[in-house]
């Protein structure tokens, strides 16, 4: 459950950070263009990925330390994709496999 949470915070943020005017990436992928054409429909969706993150955290860890786990995990996101995205090492294949990845582990551990 911590995966699918860290993954919606991710594109959430993924999303807003895409329609940032200061953003300039020649190889932009289709659906990121089609998401930049349609800001609002990418920043609702960014906000509606980033709230749910929020629940599940909650919902996980409570009140206090959902919203604290929240913001690190949001900081986290955030730096991670500042500093990788204009390398263009965030790949979905790659997210996907990690993500999968890390959803067997959580489901073999917890």
């Amino acid at each position: 459950m911590f995966s699918t949470a860290f993954l919606l915070i991710f594109m959430g943020f993924y999303l807003q950070y895409n329609l940032s005017g200061k953003v300039k990436s020649r190889h932009k992928s289709s659906y990121l263009v089609y998401m930049e054409q349609h800001a609002l429909l990418s920043r609702a969706l960014g906000v509606a990925a980033a709230v749910a993150g929020l629940i599940i955290m909650v919902a996980r860890l409570g009140v206090g330390s959902g919203l604290f786990g929240f913001v690190v995990v949001l900081m986290s996101v955030g730096c991670l994709i500042v500093a990788l995205a204009p390398f263009r090492f965030l790949r979905w294949r790659h997210l996907a496999g990690l993500y999968l990845g890390s959803v067997c582990f959580e489901v073999l551990i917890f």
